[in-house]
Formats: C-alpha cells, sequence, structure tokens
C-alpha cells in the first residue's frame, strides 16, 4: 500500500477508467438551504444597489455564485452517492463567501490607488490606524514618512484634518507641547 495516500477517500472509486466520460448530474438543494440562497439573493441586490459607483459591485455580484459553488462541493464531498445541498452546507458557504468577498473589499480600498496622492493618503493612514487610538507624535510619523517631502507631508496631514480622517491633537510636555495624530476611522 503506498504511504500518504487515503484508503477510502471521498471520491475513491468515482473515476477508476482513465477513458470514463464524465456523467454530470444535478445536486438538489434542500427547501432550507434554497431559502438560504433566495436570502442572499434579495441581500445582494440591495447591496448592488447601494454599490453602484463604488467599484465593488464585481466582487458582490458574484457572491451568491460562489456561494452555491462551494455549498454544491461541500454537499458532495459529504455524500457522493446521493448528495443534497442541505441548510448547513449553504450557510457555511455564505458565511465564507461573504468572508472573502468582505476582505478583499477591505484590502482592494486599503491597497489599491489611482493616483500618487491617493497612494500616500492611504499609506499614511494606515500608519496611523497600526498606531491605534492613542496615535502618534508627529515626530514619528515625520519619521515614519521620510519618504515624503515636508511640503507633501504637510499638505497630506492638512487633507486629512479638513477630510475629518485624522485629528490633531496638542499634549504638554515638560518642554513645549507635542503633536499628535490620530486616525478617527
Amino acid at each position: 500500500m503506498n504511504q500518504g495516500v487515503a484508503k477510502h477517500a471521498n471520491l475513491c472509486g468515482m473515476l477508476n477508467a482513465s477513458d470514463l466520460a464524465p456523467n454530470p448530474y444535478v445536486v438538489p438543494a434542500s427547501s432550507a438551504a434554497q431559502a438560504v440562497f433566495d436570502l442572499l439573493e434579495a441581500e445582494i441586490v440591495q447591496e448592488l444597489r447601494a454599490a453602484r459607483q463604488s467599484g465593488y459591485a464585481s466582487i458582490l455580484a458574484r457572491i451568491e455564485e460562489n456561494a452555491q459553488k462551494l455549498a454544491l462541493i461541500r454537499a458532495v464531498s459529504n455524500d457522493s452517492e446521493h448528495p443534497i445541498i442541505e441548510e448547513a452546507d449553504a450557510l457555511w458557504a455564505v458565511a465564507l463567501t461573504r468572508h472573502c468577498a468582505e476582505q478583499t473589499i477591505r484590502e482592494v480600498s486599503e491597497r489599491v490607488s489611482e493616483n500618487v496622492t491617493e497612494s500616500l493618503h492611504k499609506r499614511a493612514l494606515k500608519l496611523l490606524r497600526d498606531a491605534g487610538d492613542a496615535g502618534m507624535r508627529r515626530s514619528e510619523f515625520c519619521r515614519k514618512t521620510q519618504f515624503m517631502e515636508l511640503r507633501q507631508r504637510d499638505a497630506l496631514i492638512q487633507a486629512l484634518v479638513e477630510s475629518g480622517q485624522i485629528e490633531l491633537t496638542s499634549k504638554q510636555t515638560v518642554g513645549r507641547p507635542t503633536v499628535w495624530l490620530r486616525a478617527l476611522s
């Protein structure tokens, strides 16, 4: 016996012959699973309307399709002889697909920029968000953004303050006051 090969895998023996043509068949979904997909479809329609100009509509539009595919794979993996997509399969697939779509949207919004200015703004905001609720001293921010010129950094800070994305506060120390920057969102 070969080591590392499953003796009784889920799909073991399904395609033994090399010349065997695939024989597709319909895998039904239980009424509870179909209700999960129907609810998802209604939610996605609303989300697509809200995201019309966001650039994320294509990601949202694929959630239902991908959830159905994942539920199908899970159902066939659970019972290759008589698979049925159950409510648990649908709920699991919807949760996984939504998580992946939300993570993709979050990463794209934080990392993809249309121009250099937007890229600098996102990079600066990420630095401040990573600093936590306390924020960071302006001097530390300047060290971490040495790739920018002074004028560029000052303009960036001003734009982020005016857009309500960061706040500046002054804290009294032994010497002169220290300026702190903190992300608001």
